[in-house]
């Protein structure tokens, strides 16, 4: 089956904003009451407009908020499109060998169309979604022992100067990898850490 985006869309700035008041009124409403919201919309001119809108429906508008508002590149599709193993690298900003050794491996769903891999959306959006739960569980490790380590310190009567704490911070949320940090603490305090 193949299908193209009905609608491709890039996030401004300023959409970003408005994304976000969107994201946190439907965190905070979605899943309450009867699974229904009452949608009101207020146009700065003319009449306002309201419908009841499915909890489902609500959680995918609260999902789509949610992308604009960290001003990722949305696409809406009609059904379940099946993409090439170049386009899913492209949707997610990795190389197209990485992905075929991904499909290799069964971490991405994949079926043959001749010689050649094909991908549903569906598998690729929930290997994005398993990527991003491992990536926040490697990021929450890291942050742990960051902090495990500033406590050690602290314990054993040495003090953690802010910048100290700060290459930690970024090493815990995988702004600087573990190269990164050694080269840092060799750079501000030696080799003799």
């Amino acid at each position: 089956m193949t299908a193209t985006s009905l609608k491709t869309h890039a996030v401004g700035p300023e959409e970003r904003s408005s994304a976000k008041g969107v994201f946190d009124l439907l965190s905070g409403l979605v899943g309450q009451a009867d699974g229904a919201l009452k949608l009101v919309i207020e146009p700065s001119s003319g009449r306002n407009a309201a419908v009841v809108v499915t909890g489902t429906l609500a959680e995918a508008i609260k999902d789509l908020a949610g992308l604009m508002e960290r001003g990722q590149q949305v696409s809406l599709f009609a059904d379940d499109p099946e993409v090439t193993p170049e386009q899913a690298s492209d949707l997610l900003g990795i190389s197209r060998p990485t992905i075929v050794q991904r499909i290799r491996r069964g971490d991405l769903k994949a079926h043959m169309v001749g010689a050649h891999h094909r991908i549903l959306m569906s598998s690729l959006i929930a290997f994005r979604r398993r990527e991003m739960e491992k990536a926040t569980a490697e990021r929450a490790a890291r942050s742990s022992a960051a902090r495990f380590a500033v406590a050690n310190n602290a314990i054993e009567g040495g003090q953690v100067l802010p910048e100290t704490e700060a290459m930690l911070d970024d090493w815990a949320d995988g702004k600087i990898d573990d190269d990164e940090l050694m080269e840092q603490t060799l750079r501000k305090f030696g080799p003799g850490v």
